[in-house]
């Protein structure tokens, strides 16, 4: 008889066979690691966190083994995307989960292979379409929160210069340099949240908002990765620029890998020089489509930046999907 209990993390009740008991995966809603209790009415205990050898793994979620180690038994398995094959070969999928068009999320093996830039964007183009009010309320969300923390600086400055009197006083620098600090660390928890949303959205599962906000287990390793690519793009560009660019169009995936992997800081980096081989021509072809894109949204008096943003998005996702070997939805063929 299947064993059901609720993940810890999301309520989100999951389904595994009878034999699953004391076996550990990711919830497929939340990405919660869980442990399967022996039995319907025990609790699942969480599981133990993984140590790691990464010095800039900064407390972002582990997996069980290495990212892409003997991961072909993953819910991608077989070619059955959330079929009878992705429910045997991962038990912590829900019936809900199992019944997705692309599997739960980043478990399944990786191979190197080439990137369609051209084809993600007409990819990207249908997803949005089926998903434009989520994708846009992501963007609107975004936009929100950044121009809430500057209002919230900017009445605390008024109300200090009103007190003091002194346009020169150091509580002014101070409050803007917090709240800058705020709006930035924001900032990057949501840009993990619209990270995620656009795997679910590329993989064909369903689309939720709710995602926007459970970047928050990434965020240090995400901050520190952010830092060491921020440096390797300082250093190419000061050598000439070309050094630079070059940087970019081999390591512009590691932010994909580091969440989608659950993998840490360095191991991204080695994931997205791996898989680069072949695809820095097609990862310069997706920048210029980028560019494109942005430039007519910016065209249209600003207002096409809420539809080109998200798609451009989708875009860099299907991309990465495509050069590692996962599955990406694809619209239905007339028949």
């Amino acid at each position: 008889m299947p064993i059901e209990f609720p993940c810890d993390g999301c309520q989100q009740k999951l389904r595994v066979p009878d034999n699953s008991a004391g076996k550990q995966a990711k919830c497929p809603n939340c990405a919660r690691i869980l442990t399967i209790p022996a039995s319907q009415t025990e609790e699942p205990a969480p599981a133990a966190p993984t140590p790691s050898n990464d010095p800039f793994d900064f407390g972002g979620p582990t997996g069980d083994q290495p990212a892409g180690d003997n991961l072909g038994a993953g819910g991608f398995g077989g070619g059955n995307f959330g079929g009878a094959a992705a429910s045997h070969q991962n038990p912590y999928a829900s019936p809900a989960a199992a019944s997705q068009p692309m599997g739960s999320g980043g478990s399944g093996a990786l191979s190197v292979q080439p990137m369609d830039p051209s084809g993600a964007v007409s990819i990207a183009w249908e997803l949005f379409k089926l998903n434009f009010i989520v994708l846009i309320g992501a963007i609107v969300t975004q936009f929100a929160l950044n121009f809430g923390i500057t209002i919230v600086s900017s009445v605390i400055q008024m109300v200090i210069l009103q007190a003091t009197g002194d346009p020169n006083t150091p509580a002014l620098p101070l409050i803007n340099g917090v709240f800058g600090i705020i709006n930035q660390v924001v900032q990057i928890w949501i840009g993990i949240g619209l990270l995620l949303l656009n795997l679910s959205v590329a993989r064909g599962q369903k689309a939720e908002l709710s995602l926007l906000f459970t970047g928050g287990p990434y965020l240090l390793s995400y901050i520190g990765l952010s830092i060491l690519f921020g440096i390797g793009m300082t250093i190419g560009l000061i050598l000439l620029i070309v050094p630079g660019i070059y940087f970019a169009l081999t390591y512009w995936s590691t932010f994909y890998f580091l969440v989608d992997r659950n993998c840490g800081v360095f191991e991204a980096f080695r994931l997205a020089g791996e898989h680069a081989k072949g695809n820095r021509a097609n990862a310069f072809i997706m920048g210029l489509i980028s560019m494109g894109l942005s430039l007519l949204g910016l065209l249209a008096c600003g207002v096409g930046l809420i539809v080109a943003a998200p798609v451009v998005g989708l875009m860099f996702t299907i991309c990465y999907l495509q050069m590692s070997g996962q599955p990406v939805w694809q619209p239905r063929v007339a028949t």
